[in-house]
């Protein structure tokens, strides 16, 4: 058990209890038992299904915290290979999730699977390998993205990294990229996973003339206040930056006229 997590361990310690109580009173129970010797099949028969029941349960929490525990595992020495950090400081950010437990509706195994897929990406958006501290904070701010986006973690979690690397954003910049791309999603219609994947086209088409992040969301906030939301809001927004970086010869004309 020394591989698991501190909280596995736990699971398997009171189980371990446990069995050991329910055979005490399985005991006394069979001596009881013996006492009378006209009531002692039908008791025997009745602790002997008792047991069975408390064996059935321990077996099932035994699996369950055995399951948990080789993906937990698992997921730690993804991270440790995607951060490219030693199994040391990924058990520190797993220990630290962990921490989390009875605070988020997001176990510390799926807050580990999301947070391993992204960490390479996160490393170059801080310009080193995040510590504990930081990796809990990034992934505090992208549960809250997966619970108001009603999205998956790891779906929360990659467009949120995502969007930070393509527009530079430094890690203290999370919790306000977080609330762009929540209330540009909200307000549109248009789901997480599309805005994502159009903001980051944006940025490769246009490069250093993109607008900002809360200057993208906000154009997508003013044209749906009115009355263009979906994708054609997402794609008149993005025919009208395209057109401004390649105009067409009667744009230009306009503009050398007046002097643009």
């Amino acid at each position: 058990m020394g591989m698991l997590p501190p909280l596995i361990q736990q699971i398997l310690a009171d189980t371990t209890g446990y069995t050991k109580s329910m055979e005490g009173v399985q005991a006394t129970g069979e001596e009881t038992a013996e006492s009378s010797e006209a009531s002692a099949e039908a008791t025997g028969s009745a602790w002997s299904k008792a047991g069975m029941v408390v064996g059935a349960a321990v077996v099932a929490v035994g699996a369950l915290a055995v399951d948990l525990g080789m993906k937990y595992q698992s997921a730690t020495a993804s991270l440790a290979a995607n951060a490219d950090i030693s199994s040391a400081a990924a058990t520190r950010i797993g220990n630290a999730f962990l921490g989390q437990a009875f605070t988020t509706t997001f176990s510390a195994q799926q807050t580990m699977t999301a947070y391993a897929a992204v960490a390479g990406q996160m490393d170059l958006v801080a310009g080193h390998a995040l510590t504990s501290s930081q990796a809990l904070g990034f992934m505090k701010t992208a549960q809250d993205l997966a619970e108001a986006s009603g999205t998956s973690l790891s779906s929360a979690t990659s467009d949120l990294a995502t969007v930070m690397q393509a527009y530079h954003e430094p890690l203290s910049a999370a919790t306000s990229v977080t609330n762009d791309l929540f209330n540009a999603s909200r307000s549109t219609g248009v789901p997480l996973d599309s805005l994502t994947t159009t903001m980051q086209r944006l940025h490769t088409q246009l490069g250093a003339s993109t607008p900002s992040i809360q200057d993208t969301s906000g154009l997508l906030l003013d044209m749906a206040n009115h009355g263009e939301t979906g994708r054609g809001a997402v794609s008149a927004l993005t025919g009208a930056l395209n057109g401004l970086m390649t105009p067409t010869a009667a744009v230009t004309a306009t503009q050398q006229a007046l002097g643009i």
